[in-house]
């Protein structure tokens, strides 16, 4: 970023602050570049504070706020420091990233996951098919190649009883965040009715954990000293179903790169 380009920034960070009521006067500023649907900063202050600040670019994404209002409340998202609807605009409290320790930080992420999952609020969640998510990517050139496999995984998910929660749906590891002494989730976007086991899958892939790992992420999430040979098939159905996903949304999005990391978990 050039001189001009960090100035511009800096100025467009001060309107943002200003709109939000906050009365902090911009030090720093640098873009977070890890997502797509929006426009997301972090802001050093003058009075060290330090802030993220999200403009939701899309109109009707800036809704999800009344879910993460109710889940800065119970810890499960970083704190809300202010927010603006007419101008789409939030201020998180930045949260220093730390490398993941999974002795550390799986058992408050599986806390808080279990707290979404359990959310009782008042809001129309998009209840989200499976299936349907496969056919949206069916455009694509490489969907052909993976067409039996969907119909095969999706004839699976069928036989399978569902456990629905209000699930994240979206836990890439860009969408986990470690402190020095807890965990948290971000980008609730795609936030939804779902089976609880794709949020799980998802941290079993993001996480890289192991068949061993995967026993004990179910164990601490169901509180059983023992988990039963279906659970944990249903867990690595679900890790397929999720992998294959990925694979296509990073494809349609222009993430090839992301998505040839991908293919040699669902060939395998």
């Amino acid at each position: 970023m050039n001189h001009q380009e960090s100035k511009l920034l800096l100025n467009e960070c001060q309107s943002y602050l200003s709109k939000l009521g906050l009365g902090f006067v911009v030090k720093n500023a640098s873009p977070l570049t890890q997502g797509v649907n929006n426009t997301c900063i972090k802001v050093e202050t003058m009075c060290e504070n330090t802030l993220v600040i999200k403009h939701f670019d899309k109109q009707d994404n800036f809704k999800v706020t009344e879910v993460e209002k109710s889940l800065a409340k119970i810890k499960v998202v970083p704190k809300i420091v202010a927010l603006n609807a007419e101008e789409k605009l939030i201020a998180y409290q930045f949260i220093e990233h730390k490398d993941f320790d999974k002795r550390l930080h799986l058992p408050f992420l599986v806390a808080k996951l279990k707290k979404l999952h359990q959310l009782k609020l008042e809001y129309d969640f998009d209840t989200i098919n499976i299936e349907h998510t496969f056919n949206s990517f069916n455009d694509l050139q490489e969907f052909s190649d993976y067409q039996n496999d969907v119909i095969e995984l999706i004839a699976k998910l069928r036989a399978c009883k569902p456990l629905i929660g209000v699930c994240h749906n979206d836990l890439v590891i860009e969408n986990l965040l470690f402190s020095l002494s807890d965990s948290w989730i971000i980008d609730c976007e795609y936030v939804g009715l779902n089976d609880v086991y794709f949020d799980l899958a998802a941290l079993s892939s993001s996480l890289k954990l192991s068949e061993q790992d995967k026993n004990q992420l179910l164990s601490v999430y169901f509180e059983q000293s023992k988990i039963s040979k279906k659970q944990l098939e249903k867990l690595n159905l679900y890790q397929q179903v999720y992998n294959l996903i990925c694979y296509f949304w990073y494809l349609k999005h222009g993430f090839k790169n992301h998505a040839l990391a991908l293919k040699p978990l669902i060939n395998d």
